[in-house]
């Protein structure tokens, strides 16, 4: 455990700002939904295809370029993966199959990045970050709304589910943006 520490205080966290770059994605599409609740699922969902393919890519392309220095990058890699077959089987769907799943499929996306965010600011207080408590905060946050937006189709239909993927989605925004600056804090510490 000591060595993995001294291994990732010796390496530098390369490509920082990707985490920024999903944080802002994950921004702009939350607050795309709140402010426009009344567009159609299809049109949602075709963003969301979208986002969830470029975020694969960054997943990926930070992994790579951290196996090195991080010995946790094989999430990261494995998360990307996972987006990008995703988002690739989307778009293969016929459109109103897409429709018809959605809901579901961004319901559990959500809930494995919850998780993993809770895991991340778990591992940050581990080596030594500040304010990690806040990044543990908004990955509960994030969890509970995954679960609340899981349950809200049976319950109450279109517009709940789009409201609550909005917060759903600005919560995770802002623990991304936040993770990409105490990453690139580790960085200057070395």
């Amino acid at each position: 455990m000591l060595n993995d520490d001294l291994k990732i205080a010796k390496g530098e966290i390369k490509y920082w700002w990707i985490s920024l770059v999903v944080g802002i994605m994950s921004l702009a599409v939350g607050v795309w939904c709140l402010l426009t609740p009344l567009e159609s699922l299809i049109a949602l969902s075709e963003v969301m295809v979208m986002a969830l393919l470029l975020s694969g890519i960054c997943h990926i392309v930070f992994a790579v370029a951290n196996s090195k220095s991080d010995n946790y990058w094989g999430w990261s890699l494995v998360t990307g993966i996972l987006e990008l077959l995703l988002g690739i089987w989307l778009v293969i769907l016929p459109e109103p199959a897409v429709a018809a799943i959605f809901v579901y499929v961004i319901g559990f996306w959500i809930l494995f990045y919850s998780v993993l965010g809770i895991g991340e600011a778990c591992e940050l207080r581990r080596v030594g970050v500040s304010d990690w408590g806040w990044l543990l905060a908004f990955g509960i946050i994030t969890l509970v709304l995954a679960f609340i937006y899981l349950m809200a189709p049976a319950i109450y239909g279109g517009l709940f589910v789009v409201v609550f993927a909005g917060l759903s989605f600005v919560t995770y925004g802002v623990f991304r943006s936040v993770v990409a600056f105490k990453l690139r804090e580790l960085n200057k510490l070395v």
